[in-house]
């Protein structure tokens, strides 16, 4: 074999050597992104879980059954002079006829949130024109209430909560007359921050971070694309242009990494969109869950 060849030879050989060992290289770098990846996933799922187990009871919501008499016709000329809270009050006291003093009364009255008004008079005007002068309505009862119909306290000595000894006693009785229900907690997803828990929801912090997010991508976006084209096409050669161009070349290359890490290719804009979208998606589930675990 000619000099020639040997060293063609071994050229081959460390060519064929280096292959190996970028080609391990990839994939124990690509393993190490996806790893990164399956171990953020499993700790949201972690959050997630988390929040879900001790936050569902909160897609629910205690309300107290009970049967509203109108004293006469209700129309569009006199339905703004009903008293939607005196109608409530007088449902609960023939609920409970032996009550008399004002004390008693005003322990029977503190379990109807004070929402409950404004959800009566909703009622009858969505319903003005087949309402009868005596109908079945749930009340939406206080917060004290619906942790004791969820069971919050069921643990501890004082499983009458934050009720006092004759609400819970109320409670009790209206229990067992088949009075307490639940529904689903609409008030959560349609209702913003509120001092009565039993009223407060998630729309003004979701609508909060929504507005949040646009403002920011509907600014950030023309300012980094004008940038860009800028330093590319216009900017002159100094330090503080390289210095620019070479914090955004920084934040850019770790996009780029997590989309390799993947097994991506930057080409591939539908997977790479995809990427782009999920991060978008994990913030403003975070943010969602945040919020969601303060008002809950």
């Amino acid at each position: 074999m000619s000099d020639i060849n040997k060293k063609h030879f071994k050229h081959m050989l460390v060519v064929s050597d280096g292959l190996k060992s970028r080609y391990l290289k990839e994939k124990i770098f690509r393993a190490s992104g996806i790893s990164a990846l399956i171990v953020a996933l499993l700790f949201l799922a972690i959050i997630v879980f988390s929040i879900s187990t001790t936050g569902y009871k909160a897609f629910a919501q205690t309300y107290i059954k009970t049967e509203i008499i109108l004293e006469g016709a209700v129309d569009s000329s006199n339905i703004e002079d009903i008293n939607y809270l005196g109608l409530i009050r007088d449902s609960l006291r023939r609920d409970f006829p032996e009550l008399s003093t004002r004390a008693e009364l005003a322990d029977l009255y503190r379990m109807v949130s004070i929402g409950a008004q404004y959800e009566l008079e909703q009622y009858l005007l969505d319903n003005l024109d087949n309402l009868d002068t005596a109908f079945a309505f749930d009340v939406l009862a206080t917060s004290d209430v619906d942790m004791v119909a969820k069971s919050y306290f069921d643990d501890t000595q004082e499983q009458r909560g934050r009720l006092t000894e004759r609400q819970y006693q109320y409670y009790l009785s209206l229990l067992n007359g088949n009075r307490i229900d639940k529904k689903f907690n609409t008030n959560l997803f349609t209702r913003g921050d509120s001092s009565n828990p039993e009223m407060a929801g998630i729309l003004g912090a979701a609508m909060g971070s929504f507005f949040v997010l646009a403002i920011t991508f509907f600014l950030s976006f023309p300012i980094g694309v004008g940038t860009a084209i800028y330093l590319e096409e216009f900017a002159s050669k100094n330090r503080f242009n390289d210095f620019i161009e070479a914090r955004l070349s920084f934040f850019t290359n770790i996009a780029i990494q997590e989309i390799v890490a993947c097994g991506l290719q930057p080409t591939d804009w539908v997977p790479v969109l995809s990427v782009a979208l999920a991060r978008v998606a994990s913030i403003c589930l975070g943010e969602f869950f945040s919020r969601a675990a303060n008002v809950i």
